[in-house]
């Protein structure tokens, strides 16, 4: 079965920014049949709560990658995601082509 994939575009007050141009912000994606469409990751079931989860537990990028087999950067895509979040952006799902 074919499954759609979902990345994120973020609307600014001065206009829109597309998270492909962000390398890292193109590792957060949504997917309806994966995790229920949490964002997570992509290539991986692990959403982005579960990664503020390990960090607010005290792990370090060392641990996070040898424990989950994550990158830095996939760490720091979660984090950015999340700041973005936080700023106030405006997050939508918008169909990948």
């Amino acid at each position: 079965m074919h499954q759609k994939k979902i990345s994120l575009k973020i609307q600014i007050r001065k206009g829109y920014k597309y998270w492909k141009t962000y390398a890292l912000m193109k590792k957060i994606i949504i997917e309806q049949k994966i995790r229920h469409g949490k964002p997570i990751i992509e290539g991986t079931r692990i959403t982005v709560e579960e990664v503020i989860g390990m960090l607010e537990s005290g792990m370090t990028y060392k641990e996070i990658q040898e424990e989950y087999g994550l990158t830095k950067e996939d760490v720091l895509a979660v984090i950015r995601y999340l700041a973005s979040l936080v700023r106030g952006e405006q997050i939508y799902q918008i169909q990948k082509t």
